[in-house]
């Protein structure tokens, strides 16, 4: 059973997006590709569906565990493959761009931004900006280095992508997470290991 508390703001988030598209689409005319902008908005949409697809699936504390665990795994398995992007020629298949999109394997050069396979840098940043608090949090209520180093890791991908909307994002969000929950000497840890990883 959905629970049906989301359903305005998730119609109301899903309105805007619809009418941007036909704003922009059809009124000001600035796209070039309207089917495109159509298929990026039902994206939107197919992003949702999943939020009411997983609050109907967590039915008890151990499905909720279960579901962490499965997160916590796929962070770990993204940090090794974009090390391996970056340093072992891993493969990349990217949709940044119409070329791209035909589905060519790509190998990156040494100075290339890593990225999602079947994405682009962008969303595997975001993946990460999204990923690096809960992980945080999971150090600080479990007291276990192993999650300090996936935050390592992630960070460490999250600067490999080189998108610079992420990293601002990853900053405003992790030092708001930080000082919310009255952690300053993490902090000061987080801004100079920071600092350091982006020499790499």
């Amino acid at each position: 059973l959905l629970n049906k508390k989301f359903l305005l703001p998730f119609g109301i988030f899903i309105s805007a997006v619809f009418i941007s598209f036909i704003w922009n689409a059809f009124v000001l005319k600035n796209m070039q590709l309207p089917h495109l902008g159509l298929l990026h908005s039902l994206r939107r949409v197919e992003y949702m569906i999943m939020f009411f697809i997983a609050s109907s699936v967590i039915k008890t504390k151990k499905d909720f565990w279960q579901i962490l665990s499965c997160f916590f795994v796929s962070v770990l398995i993204v940090i090794l493959y974009g090390l391996g992007q970056k340093f072992l020629n891993f493969p990349a298949v990217q949709t940044m761009n119409p070329e791209y999109a035909k589905g060519y394997v790509l190998y990156l050069t040494p100075e290339a931004r890593i990225s999602s396979t079947f994405g682009g840098h962008y969303d595997l940043a975001m993946y990460l900006v999204l990923a690096i608090p809960l992980i945080l949090s999971f150090y600080f209520s479990k007291k276990k280095n192993l999650y300090l180093g996936l935050f390592i890791g992630a960070l460490l991908i999250l600067l490999y992508t080189s998108s610079r909307s992420s990293f601002i994002a990853y900053l405003v969000a992790t030092m708001a997470f930080l000082l919310f929950v009255r952690k300053f000497k993490f902090l000061i840890f987080v801004l100079i290991l920071t600092a350091v990883l982006m020499f790499t």
